[in-house]
């Protein structure tokens, strides 16, 4: 529709245009022809004037009067009159222009003076003075209009003679000497321009003229007559305009339709490119539609996975037109291996792709993919960094857009699958769709193969037939049934089911059971006589199910030897159905209560429970199901001494070792439950301990209708279930104490654990969230730096146990005393900050004041500090509000610090406990101090201001350190760090800490050098197990101790701000760094313990030595060793890592040597020793201080190690199979918190490796030898 109206627009223009082209068309024409017309009246009037010079000069020869003419003259001259086009009269009129005094008339005077006026009336012409023009005469005789004309005929013998003549304006005007196109149609106006009056033949012409009505005039034009003074005016009428355009439609009206015609022609062929793009998207669809349908018939026929995913690349290559395909996984390196590829030869040979971020082949879409999980569809090769590595194979191969997607298998990622197409942006939405959907048909394929080739393998190695019957047709049979039957599984398949049986007879007995089948869906057949090649006739049961099939009758047959009737098939659905249980629970509970509830679904068992023997070995069943198992609770089931035979269950639970019954009724005979036993016909009973973190937790009990059932076979079966939910427990605790550690350290390192608030960590993570959602809502957020005032006189005059309480105290006031919305954290020491939400943008101000008016209730009754003394303390605090003062984090807490620096100097005078930071920005701290906008910590003004403090801030430095252990020591962390120092060691670290210091306050220091520098301390640091709180307490005594000497130095109020602005910059910065860098340890170090653990195909040593290379891996581990018992009692150095591994186990070699089941005093005196007799966790803060390891110390010293921690790793029965020791390079390095909860998940790691191995070697017993 809006082509079709921008075309009528466009006619309508251009019809306007064409309109006022042919008015311009006929305006010059009537120019061109009134022209002509102007022209002609002037040629006619220039030919009288000629022919009157003539008559003149005739009549005025010498000596002649041209008043009486010769008679010859006379008749010359009128003979000469006579032969003119138009003949005239010719007169001579005296000087006064009157008097005629001579006349060519035949009548003279008298008609000529009819014709004639006064010489006054006639007008001199411009182009000569001698003739002269009158006005319009009309004759009294005829009533014709005349002109008058005069010729002045003076001489040097004659003067004031006149030479008159009247040319008839009908001659004048006459235009039928015009050319017949000039005055066909138009009606020209002759005008006297001397007074406008018209010019006519006739005195009545123009009252019998029409004139054309002035609405009807399309155009007016003049055309003077040259060198007198008339014009020609021509009106030209609408219709003539319309006339002429009308005339010129036609050809225009074909060009027009022309240029439609082209424009419908350019539109169709819009539309054909339109629909050829659609009909393109639309086979490409198709394309991929084909490439889904194949790839699902492939999947369902698929028998191997590698010739599977092939076939999918080949597949995309040939239905779906794709360039090139791949489907690849990481190896071990992070590189992608390539699993299948379709394309051309060679396409990705040398293409190098990785998964990991930090390197730019592990940045494009695969590595992007596989970390996130989602797929990405990149349009070209041409634009973004991440595509750089390939863009010149890109080029070369010839492929513009890839798409890239994930394959899971089990819930988690497996593979990616990568395609290339020729062009640009190729994969529109509905693309990508479709691809999205092949990615999970190929996840869901190989699940399915998966499955397929799982049940092959159960259907060949069940022991027990089974067969597939459509219509009495085998369709499917496994190796069972043809080794029953003496036949191959071929020659079974399509036959008819009468080939089984012996006889017709036997067939029809079966087939009558086809009916029973149909309705019930399951039936079993007894005694069944089946017939062998060898003339044997074999008899089984059968128990046939009946599939629903629209295309027939399907039913599945399980055939069993009549010995073992539903042995092999049911011990088959207890183990699938217990392991359903196990990977389908999330809790101990429920996986017990599924696993029994599965156990008697179509097993051998028709009861199982799960319980324990409580103290006075009384039965608790925690779980149970099946026959007669909801009556145990109104039973006192206890090991009595009474009772001859005692509980299978309680033999089970008293030894820690399987115990069985296959007649449990003859046994428990004399029991008092032996009703319950008889009544719910519990004939056979087993039961076997569920080993659950190295101890029995509890015992399942398998109870069977049947006698005797339990043989070898069920016996390891129910040992195997037993196992299987043992292990299950244990994996599940493993997960739970892996989710408890890592909730506990979260929430560990994200809260004060003096005060219980948030800390900094907390506060990084919960301000861009608080600033996003102002953002979001349009409100104003206030960050607010706080400080209390005089809290280190609490902690000089109570100590600091007391400064503690009333930060707990004051804590709970605040957290009392602020909104929900609103939001504390502790910085350090005395440092808070609060988080003032949800304020109004045009007030936030006011409505900060009632919050901190509330919050400063807080401080304004006393802290009862210890039970006899009660202390007072103030505030101080500085307010930045979002967005006036800042719009992120970094730059809200500076301002709010800077304010608070600023009211904390200005104490003394200030009117209010708190500063807004805008207030610091408009008024500087004293009144001739300089205004502050910016102030720079690391620019000129700041290292002019450290070269002038210089000494100054030496001497703080200097107290500081001189007072380092006390204020440090003071803390628990310090005690515990401070502890392992000798003198020299503690002297040294003061001297660093001076140096630092030093450096942090240098007037050239940059932030780039304290970044650098604090990163490698910060990593130092976490190894040494500074925590953060430690970090920040000593900087707030540093920070107060500043505070304090300013208040009584000799320097300007704002130069003791800036001073303490810039130390406050310099320290944060140093502290941020040095934090990030021991998250950065401590991520390093966790992450270890979330890898999968190794696969089970793999030896235990080459298991055992990818986990030690990867733990010496760890910064701050100088050495990593595993340790194991011989069977003759020597040490076995099983595996190591780290860069001094190799140095250290040579120089262990001696103590190596000797036996250790005798203990040897060097070994008993290493940490190793200890932790294998204690079978406990053991650690070495330093091998310098520690005198249980003297005689280990120099060695440890050459090869710089300085402290250990040593793992037992324990077996299901609680002995210690080996030991694994680690060595650091710092103190302090495996004491802290953090550290001990790694330690601890580092142990169940081992543990679990180490079961899921047979033991290769035999473990020597190792106990603590006995104090003598």
């Amino acid at each position: 529709m809006l082509p079709f109206l921008i075309v009528v627009a466009c006619d309508v223009v251009i019809e306007l245009h064409d309109y006022q082209h042919a008015k311009m068309e006929v305006r010059a024409e009537a120019l061109r022809n009134t022209q002509a017309y102007a022209n002609l009246i002037a040629d006619r009037l220039n030919t009288r004037f000629t022919e009157l010079d003539v008559a003149s000069a005739a009549l005025q020869l010498p000596h002649t009067n041209p008043a009486t003419p010769s008679p010859q003259m006379g008749e010359a001259l009128r003979r000469y009159l006579l032969s003119r086009a138009t003949p005239y009269t010719f007169n001579v009129l005296a000087a006064d222009g009157e008097t005629i005094q001579w006349s060519t008339a035949p009548s003279g005077t008298t008609q000529a003076k009819n014709a004639q006026t006064s010489a006054a009336d006639f007008t001199p012409l411009d182009h000569s003075g001698n003739h002269l023009l009158g006005r319009i005469q009309y004759r009294d005789d005829t009533g014709d209009a005349v002109l008058p004309l005069l010729v002045h005929g003076d001489t040097d013998e004659h003067t004031g003679y006149f030479f008159a003549s009247n040319y008839h304006l009908d001659r004048l005007l006459d235009i039928r000497e015009l050319p017949a196109n000039y005055r066909r149609g138009w009606s020209f106006t002759p005008v006297d321009t001397r007074d406008g009056a018209v010019l006519h033949a006739r005195p009545d012409s123009s009252r019998r003229s029409t004139p054309t009505p002035a609405a009807d005039i399309a155009i007016v034009v003049a055309s003077p007559v040259d060198d007198y003074p008339f014009s020609v005016r021509l009106a030209v009428p609408e219709s003539r305009v319309r006339q002429t355009y009308w005339r010129h439609a036609p050809s225009r009206w074909g060009i027009e339709a022309l240029a439609f015609g082209l424009l419908l022609s350019a539109v169709a062929v819009t539309i054909r490119r339109r629909e050829r793009e659609q009909m393109l998207q639309l086979t490409r669809l198709t394309e991929f539609n084909s490439f889904m349908a194949q790839l699902n018939q492939c999947i369902s026929q698929a028998k191997n996975e590698e010739a599977l995913l092939q076939e999918i690349c080949d597949m995309a290559i040939h239905y779906a037109h794709l360039k090139i395909a791949f489907i690849g996984r990481p190896d071990e390196n992070g590189s992608i291996r390539m699993l299948a590829v379709a394309g051309p030869a060679g396409c990705m040979d040398g293409v190098s792709i990785s998964v990991h971020p930090d390197v730019p082949e592990g940045c494009g879409n695969v590595g992007r993919v596989w970390r996130s999980g989602q797929p990405i569809f990149n349009a070209s090769f041409k634009n973004g960094e991440h595509t750089a590595p390939w863009r010149e194979w890109a080029i070369r191969q010839g492929v513009c857009s890839n798409a890239v997607l994930p394959i899971h298998r089990d819930g988690q990622i497996w593979a990616v699958l990568s395609v290339y197409h020729e062009q640009v942006d190729v994969f529109d939405d509905q693309l990508q769709v479709l691809l999205k959907e092949i990615a999970t048909d190929i996840s869901s394929g190989l699940e399915q193969l998966y499955n397929r080739r799982l049940q092959t393998a159960l259907l060949d190695n069940s022991v027990v037939g089974i067969l597939l019957v459509k219509d009495r047709i085998i369709q499917m049979t496994n190796t069972r049934v043809a080794q029953m039957l003496g036949l191959t599984p071929d020659s079974l398949v399509n036959q008819s089911a009468e080939m089984l049986y012996a006889d017709r007879e036997e067939f029809e007995r079966v087939g009558a059971i086809y009916e029973q089948l149909r309705t019930r869906s399951e039936v079993r057949v007894a005694g069944v006589r089946l017939s062998r090649p060898d003339g044997r006739v074999m008899i089984a049961d059968f128990s046939g199910v009946q599939l629903s099939d629209i295309n027939g009758n399907v039913s599945v047959w399980t055939i069993e030897d009549v010995t073992s009737r539903d042995v092999a098939q049911r011990l088959y659905h207890a183990l699938v159905n217990t392991a359903d249980a196990v990977l389908q629970a999330s809790s101990d509970t429920e996986m017990c209560a599924r696993a029994c509830s599965d156990l008697v679904h179509d097993t051998l068992f028709h009861a199982v429970w799960i319980g324990r023997m409580e103290p006075g070995y009384r039965l608790n069943v925690i779980a149970r199901a099946g026959e007669g198992t909801d009556g145990m609770d109104a039973l006192d089931l206890r090991a009595m001494d009474e009772v001859p035979v005692p509980l299978v269950a309680a033999r089970a639970w008293k030894t820690e070792a399987l115990a069985y019954s296959n007649d449990e009724l003859g046994e428990q005979a004399q029991a008092p439950w032996f009703d319950f036993v008889r009544r719910n016909q519990w004939r056979a009973v087993l039961s076997t301990p569920i080993w659950r973190g190295g101890s029995t937790w509890m015992v399942i009990t398998f109870v069977s209708p049947q006698p005797h059932i339990f043989d070898a076979q069920s016996i390891a079966l129910c040992q195997r279930v037993a196992h299987l939910l043992g292990h299950a427990l244990d994996t599940l605790d493993a997960k739970q104490r892996v989710e408890k550690l890592q909730v506990e350290e979260s929430q560990r390192a994200r809260h004060d654990p003096l005060t219980g608030l948030p800390n900094r960590l907390a506060l990084e993570e919960y301000m861009p969230l608080a600033l996003a959602r102002a953002r979001r809502q349009g409100t104003a957020v206030g960050v607010s730096m706080l400080d209390l005032d005089d809290f280190k006189l609490v902690n000089d005059s109570y100590g600091h146990e007391a400064g503690d309480v009333l930060l707990q105290e004051l804590a709970r006031r605040m957290r009392a005393g602020l909104r929900q919305t609103d939001y504390i954290a502790r910085l350090g020491g005395d440092e808070f900050v609060v988080i003032i939400d949800d304020l109004d943008p045009l007030v936030p101000v006011a409505q900060a004041t009632t919050v901190l008016d509330q919050l400063h209730v807080a401080v304004e009754s006393p802290f009862q500090v210890t039970p006899e003394s009660r202390a007072v303390v103030g505030m101080t605090l500085g307010l930045a509000l979002y967005p006036l003062d800042g719009e992120d984090p970094d730059t809200l807490l500076r301002r709010a610090d800077a304010a608070m620096y600023q009211s904390k100097v200005t104490k003394a005078t200030r009117k209010t406990w708190w500063c807004l930071a805008s207030a610091t920005v408009a008024r500087p701290p004293t009144d001739n101090a300089p205004e502050t906008i910016a102030f720079d910590a690391y620019g000129p003004e700041a290292a002019e201001l450290l070269t002038r403090a210089r000494s100054f801030l030496a001497r703080i430095r200097h107290d500081f350190m001189e007072r380092f252990d006390d204020l440090i020591g003071e803390t628990p962390d310090g005690k515990r760090i401070l502890s392992v120092f000798t003198a020299e060691e503690l002297a040294h670290l003061k001297e660093q800490q001076l140096k630092h210091l030093g450096f942090l306050l240098a007037p050239e220091t940059t932030r780039q050098d304290i970044v650098a520098i604090a990163g490698r301390i910060g990593t130092v640091h976490a190894l040494s197990g500074l925590t953060p709180t430690l970090l920040s307490e000593s900087y707030s005594i540093y920070r107060r101790l500043l505070i304090d000497r300013l208040d009584k130095a000799m320097l300007r109020a704002s130069e003791q701000y800036h001073i303490l602005l810039t130390t406050e910059i310099r320290i944060q910065d140093d502290k941020g760094a040095q934090l990030q860098a021991g998250q950065v340890v401590e991520q390093t170090y966790f992450s270890l313990l979330s890898e999968n653990l190794p696969v089970t195909d793999r030896s235990l040593t080459d298991a055992t030595a990818q986990e030690m290379e990867d733990f010496g891996q760890l910064p701050g581990i100088q050495a990593a060793m595993l340790f194991r018992a011989s069977a003759s009692g020597q040490l076995v150095v099983t595996g190591t890592g780290g860069p001094q591994a190799q140095k250290l186990g040579n120089a262990m070699l001696p103590v190596l040597a000797q036996p250790i089941t005798e203990p040897d005093p060097s070994f008993n005196q290493s940490v190793t020793g200890i932790a294998w007799r204690s079978r406990q966790r053991q650690h070495c803060a330093s091998y310098v201080t520690d005198p249980r390891v003297v005689v280990w110390r120099d060695v440890m010293k050459h090869l710089g190690i300085v402290s250990s921690l040593s793992i037992p790793i324990r077996g299901n029965d609680g002995q210690v199979m080996a030991v694994l020791t680690v060595y650091g390079a710092y103190p302090n390095q495996f004491e802290s918190l953090l550290m001990q909860q790694f330690a601890s998940g580092l142990q169940q790691r081992w543990e679990q490796i180490w079961q899921r191995y047979p033991s290769p070697l035999p473990a020597a017993t190792i106990t603590e030898p006995r104090p003598r």
